[in-house]
């Protein structure tokens, strides 16, 4: 893979106070910045792993250094933390810019036709279990299911990137969160200090925290509707790949760390995370005397705190007994 600059690292310019001279520097996701020169600074700036830096080189000489400081990727497989590694499925390029205005139309019809959807996918559903009556046995496709699954985890991400490629993000890829070689996950990369919007409304960062489970709630009026229509071999399977995708857009909406729902309600309340917020609270006594000492309204929010700490041990439960569930059908040959 083409050189791709990491999420968490910064450039920037500055001036000196008694001089024109613009100075050039980047700074990597441990907070170490180093100065660089102009050509560096505007190949880094659009090194997004569909082409070479624009060097004259093509950066053969800097990019081990690039790598060496925590600037850049070159490998579509990275570690990302404790026993979690990341695969890069494609990078998005900075040319997806020039298509801003189709991603625009499609954020703002998405939850529209994400609500409509599901209601009609409910609907139909219900009117075929009341006046029709299915006979036979119809199979339920493993390999379809975990397939459907999968893409419908895809579709989640590009929810998120559909949001932000319309409010300006620099959104730099699509991949695969991996627990050693197990899949277990999605992810849309992109660099929350570099958007071209500048700044975003609290209305626009809900909608790009909620564009993944609107999709999920798509996606599975969809199957519905498909499961009425291919009343047959395929229908329990995609009525069982419906149920999934509900209640990934449920798991999603919880106020746990990491999840949709947590970073939405954290842009409602205008904090960084409500999630860590609470534990902060939660672990400290003196804080934690504070709140009782204000009543009624403290101790609302222990126990609200309380709650958010029992939906992140749930949600951690989840996907361990998901991650099991998954290892076991493998081998036993469920596939």
């Amino acid at each position: 893979m083409y050189p791709m600059l990491r999420e968490d690292v910064s450039l920037r310019t500055s001036k000196n106070k008694n001089s024109d001279i613009l100075r050039y520097f980047v700074k990597n996701g441990l907070e170490e910045e180093f100065e660089i020169s102009s050509r560096l600074y505007y190949a880094l700036l659009k090194a997004d792993g569909t082409k070479p830096l624009m060097l004259p080189d093509k950066g053969r000489k800097i990019i081990p250094r690039l790598k060496k400081y925590m600037l850049v990727y070159t490998s579509r497989f990275s570690h990302f933390a404790g026993p979690f590694f990341r695969f890069t499925l494609f990078p998005v390029g900075n040319n997806i810019k020039k298509f801003k205005w189709l991603f625009k139309i499609m954020n703002s019809l998405l939850p529209i036709a994400a609500i409509s959807l599901f209601i009609i996918g409910i609907f139909v559903k219900l009117l075929d279990n009341n006046f029709g009556v299915q006979n036979g046995y119809y199979p339920f496709i493993y390999w379809l299911y975990f397939l459907i699954m999968w893409i419908s985890i895809m579709f989640h991400e590009i929810g998120h990137l559909n949001a932000g490629i319309a409010y300006g993000y620099k959104v730099s890829s699509v991949g695969l969160l991996l627990l050693g070689i197990f899949p277990v996950a999605a992810y849309v990369s992109y660099n929350p200090t570099i958007n071209y919007n500048k700044c975003l409304t609290q209305k626009e960062k809900i909608q790009f925290s909620l564009g993944g489970i609107e999709m999920n709630l798509m996606i599975s009026g969809i199957l519905m509707l498909a499961s009425v229509i291919f009343d047959d071999y395929l229908s329990e399977t995609f009525i069982m790949s419906a149920n999934i995708n509900i209640v990934m857009a449920i798991l999603n909406s919880l106020p746990a760390f990491g999840l949709d729902g947590e970073r939405a309600l954290s842009e409602l309340l205008e904090i960084d995370s409500i999630f860590s917020t609470a534990l902060e609270w939660m672990l400290n006594k003196s804080m934690r005397n504070q709140l009782l000492k204000k009543g009624f309204v403290g101790y609302f929010c222990l126990a609200f705190f309380c709650l958010l700490i029992i939906i992140q041990l749930f949600v951690i439960l989840v996907i361990i007994a998901d991650f099991v569930s998954i290892i076991y059908l493998i081998f036993n040959g469920s596939f």
